[in-house]
């Protein structure tokens, strides 16, 4: 097998984490154009440097969404009253 019969993620190659304005997030080659609408968010690195950016990225955003949502149900004059 040649190596330019590789699909794009197997090569041993620079990675991207790219995010659009929806805040989808995609793995991608540096090789290859970022796509419109698409930024750039970490990288380049290799796969596995960009994966885990990608896991602990979406971790630390779960948690502050979890902390916002619990800090939101606490603040006094909030309760739901009872019926």
């Amino acid at each position: 097998m040649n190596p330019g019969d590789l699909a794009p993620f197997d090569r041993a190659t620079p990675y991207l984490v790219l995010e659009n304005d929806r805040g989808a997030r995609s793995l991608w080659p540096q090789w290859r154009q970022v796509p419109p609408g698409w930024t750039p968010r970490f990288g380049p690195a290799d796969r596995q440097a960009c994966a885990h950016w990608l896991e602990t990225e979406t971790e630390t955003e779960t948690e502050k969404e979890t902390e916002t949502a619990a800090e939101a149900e606490s603040v006094p004059g909030t309760e739901a009253s009872p019926a």
